[in-house]
């Protein structure tokens, strides 16, 4: 009962517990639920609709994403928001709620999706934010953000959503929710920043009170110092806010006024070990004042309370203290306005790029500071710079840039010595230094990449050790106490390769050896990665490619110069992405601005008038307050994103001397002096001395500073007022001083020929003193405005004066009270494309693509006008086009098709197509595109004889990385033609760019102007004196023919010189003479004493920078062109054309469009038969032919591929001889053939069951290619003369590969049946490839294996015996089967046949899938230039696969006597004098008696000759002598040989060329031992040549003449 009593007790105790447990589940749920029903929703997006209020930001670019509603993975089942890109991007989409209440705030979303690294949300009140991560993953999955954020009433929160997606990431966003803490529940945390202004020397903490109890503490995981057992929490420094600090404060609201609960505010020493007590806050204890501080710290009406030291009873609002801060520290009465850069830390860098600053100082260039007092030295230099705010300073180091002489390369001549020289005086100015090894021996860019000269034909592990013993190396001598350098650069703008290498993986490797090299010399020396192009994308990446190949660097930097580079928004969300995603440093390493369009040195500024200075991201004027203001804008940038600085590049590139304000022979005179600085000091861009280095960039362009408009000094080196903006970007800075920033956009106009302009009264002119523009008067020149014809397309420039109504106190306009105005007036014919979206590529319905290299329309990138244009990039080369699929009907007339276009490695084409059946009817010329933001008019002028509905294409071919946009289609009727319609809208609109409005002058169409002219002329000529490229003068003869309205009808110009030139400066000034760019420029060629050599004539108009031209010959009596074998010509990017051609001729220089002209009219197309394989069927060449000449006495025509002849055909296309190709060496190849032979033994030995079968098996193994070797040699003998050795090895082949499908079921007499087939089967497969079906089948493999293999299959149902050993073919019943010869029959050779038949097309289909995938995808055929020269050296980077075997002596075997050659005695001794000197002639070019005693023989003779020539010299005493092998050919031909059955032309020989240089030995006895010892008695022993030698000088010793030559004689 006891025991009972206990069971009672513990089931009645368990049923308890357990209503307990339940009871308090309610109880907690009851708590839950009313928590939950407390939290009020402010704002939910469920994307049911739209996306509106959301605005998406690409960090690459918005082409090919999806921002989009979408009905799939909705949390409700309704819609959620749909994302995807195909780049691999950042996308962030953010929206405001406005006018909150005050509380406790949280925000919360669902996502799904794939493919993508990382994501945040986040709510934000301007001052502090909470986020939390959110991932993508298969399932709708909540994210809620853990912290509240506390706002006061009337606030707004900003949500964020940032997604990091992978390339081809996607995903889904649903109820994005705002929601608000129930602001009555007493137990919810809020939290607040407090800021504390400290001026000491310490760290300022905050120290909670022991009794606070949860009511308040730290918001966050503050830094904690422990002292004397107490806790302090350490205020957070605020970055760029001098003195102010933050915490986090987290309180419950009603708890903070609870007694005991406080804090104390307190100061700890820099090594937290001791504290001393500032202030104490509660609600209860210490004076009035402090009790109503704490009050108003927690709710109080500023959401930023703050302190501020010895002022410890007031709050202030943080917002409002630094605000009147900045306004104390704002400079007055500044030279440049400078807005300050909020929160920019003291370390922010504030870096210069001066490395060419010791070159220009060796070249006379003196550096002043603002009062004109001279900076004598380098020290000296740049201490003054670091007065003005800079901080760093890069360097950038060449690996050797000077030639073998010592001439320095220019750009600087940067060494490691120089930047030893740049270290020791950034250590004595107190500045920090970057150095920037570009490892090249001169620039390095995104296009072009040169390893240097030392490293050429280097490994990728030879770079990479030397890459790393050269960086430690050079750092230990540029700054061996290691205190100057703290950032390395491995590589420059290396965004497309590094010395050399292109693949990313191999530029990872050198990238990863540079940081080693690095960190070997110094751990704490920062490692930097510099790439460019930010625009496109390239930071991030690159930072992902450096991530994937495990690359240990500390900072990514990039270029930025706006002219190029993007906007600055784009920037910054590169930089963000990088530091948020990649967790790495950035910043940018090179930008400039120039301060003015004028050049001051004699070489073109990259940024120029009509170069670079008009870009869409180029928003500040060209003024020293727009360059100031350029880099405020973008140092405020990089701060923002939280990047470590910024470099300016070159501010101290100036003119070694000025040419500001000379002409005609001063300045001429002052660019010679310049340009010989610039060869002897490196001080220009590049040197002559370059071109050996870099003969495609800096061998072309060499000259002075292309940047010397971008510097911060002055052409006299004094500094100009933006150099203060590295100090008030600090402070900020408001100036006094005014200037005139710019003009209004009407000084350029475009209107419709035959309406009416009215030209403005008004035109706004910027002042640096306020944004916004000013209306000023205008006074237009009249004699301007009545040369004005509105009739007609032209451009016209109409002069004025607008007066200023302000005072100019600085820049160009300084003391001026007006300024003289052009407004160019361009008027146009109506575009007859009428819809605008067409125009400019706006919508992509009415455009068909082909080609998969365009980005799709419309494409909002590189717009020249509107938001959009049509845009190509591909990494591959490729082309395509953009047709416009609307109809035109255009009547009778001339036309011009053309378009705006910029990109690079690109060529542009308009054309005209028949809009009813598509066909091309015109073609305009190729327009190649140089850079970006450098816009050609690529265009098609054509003819119309009636009308005609037209269509239009835009045509796109570009290289590998060839990229472009295309805008602005534009179709016009020209002078005297009908007016064209299309076939909706028969009219074209007038329309007017103008946006000023006034009534002081009208222009309108004059009737004079639409007179017919009148049949008078008038030519008058004129003597200009204009500068050749080599900066010499140059006398123009211009002759301008005109008609008596002052019309140039006809215009053209001659020059006299010794060089095929036709300079920049030239055109120029014969194009202002002559008043028309339609002048015909012939340049006089002349030898030194004056003779014309040649003459070479090309039109102005197309003498543009990086236009293709062609040349033709000029018939001298009836003018008609003639098509010459010679080169295209480029001109150079100043403008300058360069030719060299042969003497003799008068030449003409046309465009691309204008020689397609002429070779209409000259050459015939001839169609090749279908059974002429060189060329594939069907299609057509093109061959050259005398005007006279007439098919029907045509014989034989050569048809060649490249450099080679490669057939012979008759006049119907009959291929008549084809060229064969001899191997390399036949010894190889015949060991190569017995050593398949050994193993076909093992290969056909493989299908043995029994030791008797084995041996069967290897008996017909050897009969068959024996056989087959035999017949071969017997029928070529018989056929050729000679046995055919090479033929022969591949009948060994085929005999084997003819027996192995029946070498177990055939006998011995089936073997040489089989074997005796195949011989003459691949002569036969040889000659059939060759001469019916025309392949090239260099090793005759298909007539070994296919033939062969194809005659084995069918021999097995011919021969197979049952007689071989283990015998075991039968069919399905069991039967035996053998072959035909043998009495089966029919039905083994019926399954033969099926089996081939099936096997045939079987592979076939395959093969034929298989060919057209590659050819669509890496192409079947190799290009021309490697079909020249072999793959050897293109695909593998040898010379020859065969060394030792490139050049074979076949003079000693392969040439035969005959009667040409045999001088009937072999003997030296018994020959005659004539039989001597026919067999081995001497030429002597020498004088009767040498002034130096000295002579060269030069002998050339058979390679098989060579070591006795030389034991002869030595024996006579000739010790030096110099040895070439050559090729060459005379009477000695070759005798006929077959190669394969096709003749072999042994015309050209190779010869042995032997030199040596005499002068104690007779020259008489050195030729009558060469003669001895080459003769044979056969005319081709050799040949000797004698020259006089004017002097020998031996280097080492430096002596001259005979006393040279003693040790070498």
């Amino acid at each position: 009962m006891k025991e009972k009593k206990h069971w009672n007790r513990r089931v009645l105790s368990f049923f308890l517990a357990l209503a307990m447990v339940i009871t308090q589940l309610g109880v907690w749920n009851a708590g839950k639920e009313s928590v939950q029903a407390a939290d009020t929703v402010i704002y939910q997006e469920n994307f049911s609709e739209s996306t509106d209020g959301w605005t998406p930001e690409w960090s690459v670019g918005s082409d090919l994403t999806t921002f989009a509603v979408g009905k799939n993975y909705a949390k409700d089942n309704d819609s959620s928001l749909n994302i995807w890109s195909k780049k691999a991007q950042v996308l962030t989409i953010t929206h405001e709620v406005s006018a909150v209440e005050e509380g406790n705030y949280y925000v919360s979303l669902n996502t799904y999706g794939g493919s993508v690294n990382s994501g945040t949300i986040s709510i934000s009140d301007g001052t502090t934010e909470q986020s939390a991560d959110i991932g993508f993953s298969d399932g709708l999955t909540e994210y809620k953000t853990k912290n509240a954020l506390t706002v006061n009433t009337g606030a707004s929160i900003t949500i964020k959503v940032t997604v990091d997606l992978n390339e081809g990431g996607w995903g889904y966003l649903d109820d994005i929710t705002l929601t608000r803490a129930d602001n009555s529940n007493t137990d919810a945390y809020m939290t607040k920043t407090f800021y504390f202004k400290y001026t000491g020397d310490g760290i300022p903490a905050i120290q909670f009170w022991k009794n606070c109890d949860g009511n308040l503490l730290a918001g966050k995981d503050e830094s904690i110092a422990e002292i004397d057992g107490s806790s302090y929490y350490c205020m957070e420094k605020i970055a760029g806010k001098n003195g102010w600090y933050q915490i986090e404060l987290k309180y419950k609201k009603d708890g903070i006024n609870n007694k005991e609960v406080g804090f104390d505010l307190d100061e700890l020493s820099s090594e937290k070990t001791t504290k001393t007590w500032l202030k104490s806050y509660d609600a209860y204890y210490g004076t009035d004042g402090v009790k109503k501080a704490y009050e108003n710290i927690f709710n109080g009406t500023y959401d930023d309370p703050a302190i501020i030291q010895d002022d410890y009873e007031t709050v202030v609002s943080y917002a409002a203290a630094v605000a009147e801060e900045d306004n104390v520290q704002v400079v007055k009465d500044a030279a440049v306005n400078v807005k300050k850069v909020q929160n920019l830390d003291d370390d922010f860098i504030m870096g210069m790029d001066i490395s060419s600053m010791i070159s220009e100082l060796q070249s006379g260039v003196v550096y002043r500071d603002y009062d004109g007092n001279e900076l004598k030295t380098l020290d000296d230099i740049c201490r003054f710079i670091k007065e003005q705010g800079i901080n760093h300073i890069r360097v950038r180091v060449w690996n050797n840039p000077y030639d073998a002489n010592g001439n320095g390369y220019g750009g600087g001549n940067n060494d490691v010595a120089k930047a030893k020289e740049f270290a020791d005086a950034c250590r004595s100015a107190g500045l920090k230094m970057l150095v920037d090894f570009h490892c090249s021996d001169l620039w390095t860019d995104p296009g072009k990449q040169q390893e240097p000269k030392a490293w050429k034909g280097y490994t990728l592990e030879q770079k990479k050790e030397a890459l790393n013993t050269y960086i430690t190396k050079s750092l230990n001598t540029i700054d061996p106490s290691k205190d100057v350098v703290d950032m390395v650069q491995v590589g420059n703008e290396t965004t497309g390769g590094f010395i050399g290498e292109t693949n990313v993986r191999n530029m990872c490797v050198l990238f990863s050896a540079g940081a080693a090299g690095v960190e070997m010399y110094n751990p704490d020396v920062k490692v930097v990665i510099h790439v460019e192009s930010p625009h496109k994308g390239t930071m991030v990446t690159w930072a992902k490619n450096l991530q994937d190949n495990n690359v240990d660097y500390d900072i990514l930097a990039t270029s930025y110069y706006p002219y190029w580079h993007g906007t600055l928004d784009n920037l910054k969300q590169q930089f963000e992405t990088v530091k948020n995603t990649y967790c790495k440093d950035v910043m940018v390493a090179e930008t400039s601005y120039a301060y003015t369009l004028e050049d001051s040195d004699g070489h073109d500024n990259t940024v120029r008038v009509g170069n670079n200075d008009n870009g869409a991201d180029t928003t500040e004027p060209f003024t020293e307050q727009g360059q100031a203001t350029a880099i405020r804008n973008l140092i405020n940038t990089v701060n923002e994103a939280g990047g470590l600085g910024v470099y300016y590049w070159e501010p101290a590139w100036l003119t070694v001397g000025n040419t500001q304000g000379l002409t005609g022979d001063a300045y001429n005179a002052q660019v010679k002096e310049n340009q010989e600085k610039w060869e002897k000091y490196g001080s220009g861009w590049a040197s002559s001395y370059a071109n050996e280095y870099d003969s495609k960039d800096a061998g072309k362009w060499y000259g002075g500073s292309a940047v010397d408009n971008e510097a911060m000094f002055y052409p006299d080196g004094t500094a100009t007022p933006a150099l203060h903006v590295w100090n008030y970007v600090k402070t900020g800075a408001v100036s006094n001083l005014v200037s005139v920033e710019g003009f209004d956009s009407a000084l350029t106009q475009t209107i419709t020929a035959g309406s009416d302009f009215t030209l403005p009264d008004s035109v706004e002119v910027t002042y640096s003193d306020s944004k916004t523009p000013v209306a000023e008067a205008v006074t237009w020149d009249e004699a301007s405005v009545k040369k004005a014809d509105m009739s007609k397309p032209g451009t016209y420039q109409i002069s004025g004066t607008v007066s200023l109504s302000k005072e100019i106190t600085r820049g160009a306009y300084k003391g001026k009270t007006s300024v003289d105005v052009t407004l160019t007036l361009q008027v146009k014919y109506a575009n007859l494309i009428t819809n605008k979206e067409a125009v400019e590529f706006d919508s992509g319905e009415y455009f068909t693509v082909d080609g998969t290299t365009f980005k799709g329309i419309p494409s909002a990138e590189n717009a020249k006008s509107g938001k959009n244009s049509m845009g190509w990039y591909g990494a591959s080369a490729a082309n395509g086009s953009v047709t416009y699929k609307k109809a035109i009907m255009l009547e009778k007339g001339t036309y011009t098709l053309e378009a705006y276009a910029q990109g690079a490695q690109s060529d542009v084409t308009m054309q005209i197509l028949n809009a009813e059946d598509d066909s091309v009817l015109f073609t305009g010329e190729a327009t190649a595109m140089t850079a970006w933001g450098d816009w050609h008019t690529p265009k098609v002028t054509f003819t119309l004889d009636k009308t005609k509905s037209v269509k239009l294409r835009v045509c796109v071919e570009h290289e590998d990385g060839g990229w472009g946009a295309v805008d602005v289609l534009y179709l016009h009727k020209d002078a005297s033609s009908s007016e064209g319609k299309d076939d909706t809208n028969t009219s074209g609109s007038s329309s007017s760019d103008s946006s000023s409005s006034g009534s002081s002058a009208t222009v309108t169409p004059s009737d004079e102007a639409k007179k017919d002219d009148q049949p008078e002329q008038t030519t008058e000529s004129k003597n200009v004196t204009a500068t050749t490229v080599s900066g010499e003068k140059a006398e123009v003869t211009v002759t301008v023919t005109k008609d008596t309205a002052g019309k140039v009808t006809e215009a053209s110009a001659e020059v006299t010189g010794t060089k095929a030139e036709i300079s920049a400066d030239m055109v120029s000034r014969i194009v202002e003479t002559a008043g028309t760019d339609h002048v015909a420029i012939t340049a006089n060629v002349t030898d030194k004493e004056g003779n014309i050599r040649y003459t070479v004539t090309a039109d102005a108009k197309d003498l543009t920078a990086g236009k293709k031209l062609s040349v033709v010959v000029v018939d001298k009596k009836t003018g008609a062109y003639k098509l010459v074998n010679a080169k295209t010509y480029m001109v150079g990017k100043d403008g300058t054309l360069h030719v060299n051609l042969a003497a003799g001729s008068d030449y003409r220089m046309l465009s691309a469009a204008e020689i397609k002209n002429v070779e209409k009219a000259v050459l015939k197309t001839v169609a090749v038969k279908k059974t002429t394989a060189s060329i594939k069927a069907g299609k057509n060449t093109k061959i050259q032919l005398s005007s006279k000449l007439d098919l029907d006495n045509v014989k034989k025509i050569t048809y060649t591929s490249g450099k080679k002849s490669v057939a012979a055909v008759d006049k119907n296309g009959k291929i008549t001889k084809v060229n064969a190709i001899p191997g390399h060496n036949i010894t190889i190849g015949a060991l190569g053939v017995f050593i398949l032979w050994l193993g076909w033994y093992g290969f056909n030995g493989a299908a043995a069951k029994s030791v008797e079968q084995l041996g069967s098996i290897f008996v017909t193994t050897t009969i068959a290619p024996a056989l087959a070797t035999v017949v071969c040699m017997i029928f070529t003998w018989l056929k050729y003369g000679k046995p055919d050795v090479s033929m022969c090895l591949n009948a060994s082949l085929a005999g084997l590969v003819a027996i192995t499908a029946g070498c177990d079921v055939t006998d011995a007499l089936g073997a040489i049946i089989i074997g005796s087939v195949a011989g003459l089967l691949v002569c036969f497969g040889v000659w059939f490839l060759d001469n019916v079906l025309r392949v090239d089948d260099p090793v005759g493999a298909v007539a070994v294996h296919m033939m062969n293999g194809i005659w084995g299959t069918i021999a097995v149902g011919l021969f197979a015996t049952n007689s071989a050993p283990g015998y075991s073919i039968a069919d399905s019943k069991g039967n035996e089967l053998v072959g035909l010869f043998y009495g089966g029959g029919f039905k083994l050779l019926g399954l033969q046949l099926t089996g081939f038949v099936s096997v045939a097309a079987w592979t076939v289909v395959t093969i034929t899938i298989v060919f057209l995938v590659i050819k669509a995808t890496l192409g079947l055929r190799v290009s021309e230039e490697e079909e020249i020269i072999g793959l050897d050296p293109t695909e593998h980077g040898l010379p020859s696969a065969y060394a030792g075997f490139a050049i074979m002596d076949v003079s000693g075997d392969v040439m035969d006597v005959n009667e040409n050659t045999d001088l009937g005695s072999s003997e030296y001794a018994t020959a005659s004098k004539a039989k001597k000197d026919a067999a081995v002639p001497v030429v002597n070019a020498t004088t009767p008696a040498s002034a130096s005693g000295i002579h060269k023989v030069v002998i050339i003779s058979k390679l098989t000759k060579y070591d006795k020539l030389r034991k002869a010299m030595n024996d006579l005493g000739v010790t030096g002598m110099t040895v070439t092998q050559v090729m060459g050919c005379g009477i000695q031909k070759g005798a006929g040989e077959k190669y394969r059955g096709a003749e072999l032309d042994a015309t050209l020989l190779p010869k042995v060329k032997v030199e040596v240089i005499v002068g104690k030995i007779p020259v008489e006895k050195v030729i009558e031992t060469a003669k001895k010892t080459l003769y044979t008695g056969h005319i081709g022993d050799g040949k000797i040549f004698v020259y006089d030698v004017a002097q020998v000088v031996k280097v080492r010793t430096g002596e001259e003449g005979i006393e040279a030559l003693q040790d070498v004689e």
